[in-house]
């Protein structure tokens, strides 16, 4: 549910069906991948992790601008021009 965790594992098999067909380059990459994931069919597990970090208000609030816009981006390139294949 929190796709901002810095904390990712994935099988090799989805890495090399899912890298190729990444667009986002910087901020929202991970929710790019976790998107592909799920359209090409993988299930998405989570597991109780605690970070502690410690930002500036401005880093996240410029962060969280891009992500929001990334985010945009990838809807749209998923549920408008299908670009990332079908489960």
């Amino acid at each position: 549910t929190d796709v901002l965790v810095g904390l990712k594992l994935f099988r090799r098999q989805v890495l090399e069906q899912a890298l190729p067909r990444l667009s986002v380059r910087r901020y929202a990459f991970d929710v790019e991948l976790l998107a592909i994931a799920h359209q090409l069919g993988y299930r998405i597990m989570e597991a109780p992790v605690e970070l502690s970090y410690r930002f500036s208000s401005q880093i996240v609030i410029k962060g969280t601008w891009r992500i929001f816009l990334d985010t945009i981006n990838i809807f749209y390139r998923m549920k408008v021009l299908h670009r990332y294949g079908r489960r």
